[in-house]
């Protein structure tokens, strides 16, 4: 969709985005489109594979294009289990777009919401210093009945 002003104003209502993975440790079973699509989509939604990927010309790791939504928990690797052994792929993300669980939208930390309340400084008017004659400030709930003196 070309940038226009109706969609300015749906970018907050985004709750998906499109995020690179790299996934290492494949095992040479799952080197094929169909096979790295199934690891996609173990991740999220599949939309591509990098060049480099789809036409085999690194074999150490494979990068592939995702969907997350929201609450996306990141995994670190995927569990698999080929011809009864259980085989880990490591992944890693370049990229990790940034989101709020206060107002749930993609774009910002939920320490930095623009939806969190916030504190302003309000200057105390009613607050009367009185001072004695030595100059000290009264401390409050006390009287100088029950203040110790010391004699000089």
């Amino acid at each position: 969709m070309p940038w226009s002003p109706e969609a300015e104003s749906q970018r907050n209502n985004v709750t998906i985005v499109p995020i690179w993975a790299k996934l290492s440790k494949v095992p040479k079973e799952q080197w094929t489109k169909k096979g790295l699509s199934f690891l996609a989509s173990l991740i999220g939604g599949p939309l591509c594979m990098d060049g480099a990927t789809s036409m085999q010309r690194r074999l150490d790791f494979a990068k592939v294009c995702v969907t997350i939504p929201l609450d996306f928990e990141f995994p670190s690797s995927i569990k698999l289990k080929i011809r009864g052994k259980v085989v880990f792929v490591d992944v890693e993300y370049p990229w990790k777009p940034p989101s709020c669980s206060r107002c749930s939208r993609f774009g910002h930390l939920t320490a930095r919401c623009p939806t969190a309340p916030t504190q302003v400084w309000v200057p105390r008017t009613n607050l009367i210093r009185e001072q004695n004659p030595s100059g000290a400030a009264p401390v409050p709930g006390r009287t100088s009945q029950n203040v110790a003196t010391q004699a000089r």
